[in-house]
């Protein structure tokens, strides 16, 4: 999660231990993680690149919204990431939300599941920013109200 000045409070959810960002992504370095949440290029290649990173991020938001941790299966039903897909294919991505929300939520719980399915396809990080400034406006715009008996 990010502040207001957008540095950083949540991390270390099993993504690395060390991380080089000085070095170039042909350097091959040694990065311990949960395999859930490293970007295919990585895991390929042994390489570390920024559209890691960006995966990473898309993994941790669909496991936020959805409440279910991610895994590395190839079965459709178990993996997060193809169950997610699977619903906005089907117009159905809301059925991808926590269950226990209980449907008691705003549009905005849509777009963080699209921003979490934009960043597993690996963009540039400038993508993701950019959609996420457009959200950011628009819900400037209204008044998200929270649901009753919400602590």
């Amino acid at each position: 999660m990010l502040d207001t000045d957008f540095n950083a409070k949540l991390s270390d959810f099993g993504l690395v231990t060390q991380v080089n960002h000085t070095q170039t992504s042909r350097t091959r370095m040694n990065i311990i993680g949960s395999r859930s949440y490293i970007g295919p290029a990585y895991i390929e290649t042994g390489k570390a690149c920024r559209q890691s990173d960006v995966y990473s991020l898309g993994v941790m938001l669909l496991e936020i919204v959805s409440g279910e941790k991610p895994t590395i299966q190839t079965n459709e039903k178990n993996n997060l990431i193809e169950k997610v897909l699977k619903c906005q294919a089907n117009n159905t991505i809301l059925d991808a939300a926590d269950k226990g929300l209980r449907g008691q939520f705003d549009g905005g719980l849509k777009s963080v599941l699209e921003i979490g399915l934009m960043c597993v396809r690996r963009p540039h990080i400038g993508r993701v920013s950019d959609f996420l400034m457009q959200l950011l406006l628009s819900l400037s715009t209204s008044n998200p109200t929270i649901p009753s008996g919400a602590n």
